[in-house]
């Protein structure tokens, strides 16, 4: 269970680090106002995902 929390830490925070690269990147890449806010959003939403997942790993681990 302990490898499990380990990779669970390391996917939140490759998630986190790819969320504000990725907006980053939309933002001064994309002219279209709608696609750069659909960009985003998405981008936001896999991010919560993935820490809502891993606060589910910890609560299952305890």
């Amino acid at each position: 269970m302990k490898k499990l929390k380990i990779i669970s830490i390391i996917a939140l925070i490759l998630s986190t680090i790819s969320m504000i690269w990725g907006i980053g990147v939309v933002c001064y890449y994309v002219e279209n106002l709608f696609i750069r806010g659909t960009s985003v959003a998405i981008l936001i939403a896999s991010s919560i995902f993935v820490s809502n997942t891993v606060g589910l790993v910890f609560k299952e681990s305890k």
